[in-house]
C-alpha cells in the first residue's frame, strides 16, 4: 500500500491534496481522503482537488483496503498499457498534456543520441533539464520504466525497424543503436522479442514475401 497516500481529515486537507496533485513529483500518487463527515459538498470538493477516493468515518477497514487495492490495480494497469504502447505506437495514445510533452522531449533526446554508446543517465537528465531523481520519478510514473530501461527499449525498437529493412548486418545495427557489443545486443534483443536479431529479420522477410 505504499503507492497510495491516505490523508486523514484536518483543517488543510484540501490544500494538502491539491498540493500533492499539482506537484510534478507526486501527482501520480493516488490519494484517499478519510473524512469525519459524509457531506456531499465536502466529497465534491475532495474530488475537485484531485482526490482519487473519499471515505467517511466511522472507518470501515475492509472498505478502505478494497478501495486502496483497486486504486493500485488501476494505476498498474494504466502504467502497463502505457508502457506497451509508448514504444510501439507513441503517436496513437492519449497521455495528459504535461506528460505528453515530457515524453516527446525524452524521445527526441534519445533519438538524437541513438547511436551514442556513451550516452549516460546524466546526459539524459541534462538534456531534459531536470535532475536524475526527477527524471527517474517521472519516467516511472508515466511508463513504469526507469530511464535506462526506457532508453534501452527505444534502442531495441529502432533495431527492430532496421532489421525489417534487411539492409544491415546485426553488428551494424547494434552500432547504429548505440550498443557497442553485438553479442550483448543479441542477448537483450532476444529477451525482448523472443528470437535472435537474425531470426527476427528472417521471419520479417518471409512475412514481406507473402
Amino acid at each position: 500500500m505504499q503507492n497510495v497516500l491516505a490523508i486523514i481529515g484536518e483543517p488543510n486537507i484540501f490544500n494538502c491534496c491539491k498540493k500533492i496533485k499539482t506537484d510534478i513529483q507526486t501527482k501520480h500518487i493516488p490519494v484517499v481522503i478519510l473524512s469525519e463527515t459524509a457531506d456531499e459538498t465536502e466529497k465534491l470538493k475532495a474530488y475537485e482537488t484531485g482526490a482519487d477516493a473519499f471515505i467517511s468515518k466511522p472507518l470501515d477497514v475492509n472498505l478502505l483496503t478494497v478501495r486502496i487495492n483497486a486504486l493500485i490495480k488501476i494505476l498498474e494497469d494504466v502504467r502497463d498499457k502505457t508502457q506497451r504502447e509508448i514504444i510501439s505506437n507513441p503517436q496513437n495514445i492519449f497521455i495528459p498534456s504535461q506528460d505528453t510533452k515530457f515524453l516527446s522531449d525524452a524521445m527526441k533526446v534519445i533519438e538524437d543520441n541513438i547511436d551514442d554508446e556513451h550516452f549516460t543517465l546524466d546526459d539524459f537528465a541534462r538534456n531534459m533539464k531536470v535532475s536524475r531523481s526527477i527524471l527517474n520519478s517521472r519516467m516511472l510514473a508515466i511508463t513504469k520504466q526507469t530511464p535506462i530501461e526506457f532508453v534501452r527499449n527505444v534502442r531495441l525498437k529502432r533495431a527492430a525497424q532496421l532489421l525489417k529493412l534487411n539492409a544491415y548486418s546485426v553488428a551494424e545495427i547494434s552500432y547504429k543503436v548505440g550498443i557497442s557489443d553485438p553479442r550483448y545486443f543479441s542477448t537483450i534483443f532476444k529477451k525482448k522479442y523472443g528470437e535472435s536479431p537474425m531470426q527476427y529479420a528472417k521471419n520479417k522477410s518471409k512475412e514481406n514475401d507473402r
